[in-house]
């Protein structure tokens, strides 16, 4: 058997890649089915392997997907909007079920510095719901409360300018700042 390839003669390797190229046409259907039964059978392996792919080549995945993007814009706007339209209930559900978590830790969030700081005046730090955040430094932007779907960073900058009082130091400490400000303006 000679390794050299002639005009016109085609390589022990080409002929190889052909014969595969045309088994695999003629046995589609047995080939996918075998595919499906051992991915079927080996599915934890499978998706451990996909996982330390993915976790080893990250930066690389990340910049492909960032090219793919850019420079298939329309298309992929295309099949988002496509994919928001056919799966418009699950996606609201998903939307629902997020928003909702998501408020619930900003609300988890307050009252562990409410129930941390207590009450600046009186010390007091039975109950959330009897600590209010009082406004000191700076200018409100928003109740503190208001705050808690929003953005983690403007929440913590809002309690910032912020001191925990319980509802009657804060009623108490409101009450003395409209009079001084009153007597201000007088």
């Amino acid at each position: 058997m000679s390794q050299f390839v002639f005009d016109g003669e085609e390589s022990k390797a080409d002929k190889r890649r052909r014969w595969m190229k045309q088994y695999r046409l003629a046995n589609r259907e047995q080939l996918a089915a075998k595919q499906k039964q051992y991915q079927a059978e080996n599915r934890e392996r499978l998706a451990g392997k996909h996982r330390q792919y993915r976790s080893a080549n990250r930066k690389q995945l990340a910049d492909y997907q960032k090219r793919h993007r850019a420079e298939n814009r329309e298309q992929v706007a295309a099949y988002g909007k496509q994919y928001r339209e056919a799966n418009r209930e699950q996606i609201a559900v998903q939307q629902k079920q997020y928003h909702a978590a998501h408020r619930r830790a900003g609300l988890r969030i307050l009252a562990e510095i409410k129930l941390k700081s207590g009450c600046v005046d009186c010390g007091y730090d039975g109950h959330t719901a009897a600590l209010d955040f009082d406004h000191v430094r700076g200018e409100k932007i928003k109740d503190v409360s208001r705050m808690v779907t929003g953005s983690r960073e403007k929440l913590m900058a809002e309690i910032a300018k912020c001191e925990v009082r319980c509802a009657n130091c804060h009623r108490i400490k409101t009450h003395d700042r409209r009079l001084e400000r009153k007597a201000k303006a007088s």
